[in-house]
């Protein structure tokens, strides 16, 4: 039986209306192809951290299409999303990770700090600058 996920949703949307836009964030403007493109290229990536079906991955990131893009990129592998509040301390994220089992970290560049506390142990991508 073929199962479907929401990446593969996305993807069925994306080539329907490939030139529409998707999301504007900022200055930043992208066509369901751009977002697609983007998140397929991240998925790569989450995929060289060992990221497969099922796993975790958490993302500790603002509202913006890099949040998406890594959202995305996590249901084209059929692993979780995990949203961390970017106004947790240390600990608190320390806390989710580990209740949540997160196999990789994603975050926005001023959270680096943060997550040199509290993930320390975990791989991590850092996105935006």
């Amino acid at each position: 039986m073929l199962t479907w996920n929401l990446g593969d949703l996305f993807e069925s949307v994306a080539d329907a209306v490939a030139t529409r836009t998707a999301v504007v964030s900022g200055d930043v403007r992208l066509t369901y192809a751009e977002l697609d493109q983007r998140a397929t290229r991240l998925a790569h990536v989450f995929a060289t951290h060992g990221i497969g079906p099922g796993h975790h991955v958490a993302l500790a990131m603002r509202n913006g299409h890099e949040y998406l893009e890594a959202m995305l990129a996590a249901f084209k592998l059929r692993a979780v999303p995990i949203n961390v509040n970017t106004r947790y301390t240390a600990d608190e994220m320390r806390h989710l990770l580990d209740d949540a089992d997160a196999r990789l970290v994603v975050h926005d560049a001023d959270l680096a700090g943060r997550l040199d506390e509290a993930a320390s142990d975990r791989p991590r991508i850092e996105r935006g600058a």
